[in-house]
């Protein structure tokens, strides 16, 4: 019979050697889940101190009928350690959200524009459209700016021509259309 393994690292340590005398110890912890994915990373920085710390915690948006299990769903990073208990908004840092679709493209990204103890107050800041081969075919930015491509042809293949157009401005007010042969 014949097995796999997976083998992640777990815990990193890295040695600086100072100018003064000495060394920096730094540290990073990682621990994963039953499928081999990070769950959480606790950055402690510099180990003498715990004003660097960092720690990162990852949901996923698994989709297991289509065998989509490694797709973050949610990626939250505070400013301690993963032991202690985060206060808001003094250790928020970042916080992202992301949709997929059944396919497992990238639909939307929200980012947290705040973060009160309540809980995050997210803000759309990408959204995209996917054709039925998973090319984009309109991806828009935070500012409601949409850039659109086209493939010729539709389905099937091979592509013969890409066509992109930007999104309006005062000069283009159709945009500008670049097309790829």
């Amino acid at each position: 019979s014949l097995r796999a393994y997976q083998v992640n690292p777990g815990v990193q340590r890295d040695f600086t050697a100072l100018s003064s005398g000495g060394w920096r110890t730094t540290k990073s912890e990682t621990t994963y889940d039953d499928r081999g994915l990070p769950l959480r990373e606790d950055d402690l920085g510099d180990v003498s101190t715990a004003a660097d710390d960092r720690c990162t915690r990852t949901e996923y948006a698994r989709n297991t009928d289509k065998w989509l299990l490694n797709l973050a769903g949610r990626v939250e990073t505070v400013s301690v350690a993963c032991g202690q208990t985060a206060a808001f908004p003094a250790n928020a840092l970042s916080d992202t959200r992301n949709t997929y679709d059944d396919k497992g493209n990238l639909t939307k990204v929200e980012v947290a524009k705040e973060r009160p103890a309540t809980g995050p107050v997210y803000v759309t800041a990408a959204t995209s459209e996917y054709d039925s081969h998973g090319r984009a075919t309109a991806a828009t930015d935070a500012l409601g700016r949409t850039t659109k491509t086209a493939f010729v042809p539709e389905t099937g293949g091979p592509v013969t021509q890409i066509v992109s157009t930007s999104p309006p401005t005062a000069a283009l007010t159709a945009g500008l259309v670049t097309t790829t042969t």
